[in-house]
Order: C-alpha cells, then sequence, then structure tokens
C-alpha cells in the first residue's frame, strides 16, 4: 500500500515538470521573436435559413484571435471571415392555377330543352399543401337552353304479359294491354286509340268434361194387345257420350221403360171340331162333324152356335173313282183281276173312314 502511493505521488511530480518546461520554452521561443502566424477562431454555427420555406441562405463566421508577427501567416480577408450558402427548410406550398372560362357553347339541342356548356382548364395544380384545384365537375358549368319546341312522339308502354285464360277448360281467352306514357305533342306520332292498346287471343287450358246428353223420354207406344195385359214401351236416346271425365250415360236398362197396358180379359171366341174326313176317298162322299163346346164365349166373343148346329153334312170327294174296264164278255183276266179286286179297296176305305169318324166323335165328346 505505501509502495503505490509512492508510485503515484512520483507520476505528479513528472507530469508538473514538464509542464513547467513547456511552458518555460514557449515563453523563451516568443520572446526570441520567432514568427507567429495568424490565428483565426473556428466557424461558428449556421445562422437560422432566411426563409421559412423556398430556397433561402444560411451564413457562418470567424474571427481573428492575432494577427501575424514576425512574418507568420497572415490573417485571412474579411471576405473569407464570413461563409453564406443556400437552404431549403421546405418547398412553399403553390396554389392551384386555372384559366378563365371558356366561351358558352352552341345549344346542345336544335329544338326543345338543351344546355350550354363552358369550362376551364389547370394551368398547373397545387403543390405542397397550396390551395387545391376544384374538382373535376367544378371546370364546367351548364345552363338549360331551348331554341324552339320539338315534335313530341306519341310514347307506349310494352305489353304486358298474358292474362289468365278466361275459362279454365274449353274455349277461352286471353288479353294483354299497353298504355300511354307521353301523349304526342307538337305535331308527333299521334297515339294508338283504345282499340290498339289492348289485344284478345283464344285460349285452351284443357277439354272441358263434356256430360252424357240424352232426350227427353218418348210418348208411350201404342199397347202391345187390344187386351189381356199388354205392355207400352218409353226410351230414351244418347244424343252424345260423355267426354272428357263428364257424367256417364245411364246404363241401357235405364234408357227403356215398359208399363201393362190394356188389363181387361180379351174376347174368348167359341171354339168348335174340325170336320171328319171324307167318307170315300174317290168320288162323291160325305163329311160329318159333330162338335161340342170346349170353350163358350167370354168378354163379348163370338157366340156358340145352338145345338142343331153342332153337327153337320157336308159333300166332299177328294178325287174322281177309278172306272174299270168293261167288255162285251166277261173274259178269263176280269174275273180273276179286275172284276173281284175293284171293289175290296173301295169298301175298305169306307169301313176305315166310318171308323175313324166314331173315334173323331168320341173324343170330341170325351167318351174316349
Amino acid at each position: 500500500m505505501r509502495k503505490s502511493k509512492i508510485l503515484a505521488l512520483m507520476m505528479i511530480l513528472l507530469v508538473t515538470a514538464l509542464i513547467v518546461i513547456g511552458v518555460g520554452g514557449s515563453l523563451l521561443w516568443y520572446f526570441l521573436g520567432r514568427p507567429i502566424d495568424c490565428e483565426v477562431s473556428k466557424w461558428s454555427g449556421w445562422s437560422n435559413c432566411s426563409d421559412s420555406c423556398g430556397n433561402g441562405t444560411q451564413a457562418r463566421n470567424r474571427t481573428i484571435i492575432h494577427l501575424a508577427q514576425h512574418g507568420g501567416t497572415p490573417c485571412p480577408a474579411e471576405a473569407k471571415l464570413k461563409e453564406n450558402t443556400t437552404c431549403l427548410l421546405k418547398e412553399c406550398p403553390i396554389e392551384c392555377n386555372l384559366s378563365d372560362w371558356s366561351n358558352w357553347s352552341y345549344c346542345s339541342q336544335t329544338c326543345g330543352v338543351g344546355t350550354y356548356a363552358r369550362s376551364r382548364y389547370i394551368i398547373h395544380s397545387a403543390q405542397h399543401g397550396g390551395k387545391p384545384c376544384p374538382a373535376e365537375k367544378e371546370l364546367k358549368e351548364n345552363t338549360s337552353c331551348k331554341l324552339m319546341e320539338c315534335q313530341v312522339d306519341c310514347n307506349v308502354s310494352d305489353w304486358s304479359s298474358w292474362s289468365n285464360c278466361s275459362h279454365s277448360c274449353g274455349n277461352g281467352t286471353r288479353e294483354r294491354s299497353r298504355y300511354i306514357i307521353q301523349e304526342s305533342l307538337h305535331g308527333g306520332t299521334p297515339c294508338p286509340t283504345n282499340e290498339e292498346l289492348a289485344e284478345n287471343t283464344t285460349c285452351k287450358l284443357k277439354e272441358c268434361p263434356v256430360d252424357c246428353n240424352i232426350s227427353d223420354w218418348t210418348s208411350w207406344s201404342n199397347c202391345s194387345l187390344r187386351c189381356g195385359n199388354g205392355t207400352q214401351e218409353r226410351q230414351k236416346y244418347i244424343f252424345r257420350e260423355a267426354q272428357y271425365g263428364g257424367s256417364l250415360c245411364p246404363a241401357d236398362d235405364e234408357l227403356n221403360e215398359s208399363i201393362i197396358c190394356n188389363k181387361a180379359e180379351c174376347p174368348v171366341d167359341c171354339n168348335v171340331s174340325s170336320w171328319s174326313a171324307c167318307d170315300r176317298y174317290c168320288g162323291n162322299g160325305a163329311q160329318e162333324r159333330h162338335r161340342n163346346v170346349t170353350r163358350y164365349t167370354q168378354y163379348g166373343g163370338t157366340p156358340c152356335p145352338h145345338n142343331d148346329d153342332l153337327m153337320e153334312i157336308k159333300n166332299c170327294q177328294i178325287k174322281d173313282c177309278p172306272i174299270n174296264c168293261t167288255v162285251s164278255n166277261l173274259s178269263e183276266e176280269c174275273r180273276s183281276g179286275n172284276s173281284s179286286n175293284s171293289f175290296m179297296p173301295s169298301r175298305i176305305m169306307t169301313i176305315a173312314t166310318n171308323a175313324l169318324v166314331l173315334l173323331i166323335l168320341l173324343y170330341v165328346m170325351g167318351q174316349i
């Protein structure tokens, strides 16, 4: 610690000695007449700019501390002790510069309302915060003008959409219309008539249901019988079958009606038996008939005959009888063939006929 203090003290003494030697040497040199140069101060700081905007100037200077002596470097001239320089703190605002208004133009329309126009233009735009130029629309001016009235044509709207069909089925109509926007003026094209402002057209959305169409009942027909429960009929006729879902026609049995007529019992004629067969098959014979009443007259029918009239006999002839051969002398041929045999058929026929008549009479009388 002590050693350090000694070293510090020695350093202080050494520095003091050097200072003394330097000052003394300078004084010795000065007094001995050495050349002394002119000494000037350092330049001062620059002054404020002479203009707050745009180009200005700044200055600075220095002063002579002591003049030159003994042939030393001379001091600079007065002008060398000052300096100037340009400065620009900021650009100065430049306002917008506009031209004068031009003359008014011709009217834009030869008839009707038009416009006059005039304009001006920008010579140079505003800079550095100067008054700005007006908007583009402010560089033009318009004013109305009218040299004369124009012809105005009639103006009509477009056609409207077609209306709905007037009928949901079958033939209908649709309509559309337009209206007058501007009437014609000053000799313009005239407007259409009211009839020309509307249009109609036919339309059909679908076929309408067609119901069956039938006639009224016809008159009743004549009774099928004059008596004894006859019938009368009447009908309806189909004029048109149902179509497109219309009401259907009635069934066939519903198109016909019948009623019972003439319910009174019919007259019943008397009924008698037929004639018997002729009693000879050839030549002149007789027919008989015996009859009894099988059904008596009713309801005004033909009356039955009297009892005397229930048996009748009348002549009859079915055909001519064969004529046998006649010869002068009876030969063997006649005796063996024709003479005996020609009687037998006729006799047999007569017996058969009588038997048949008898059977018929018994049947009619109810005996068999």
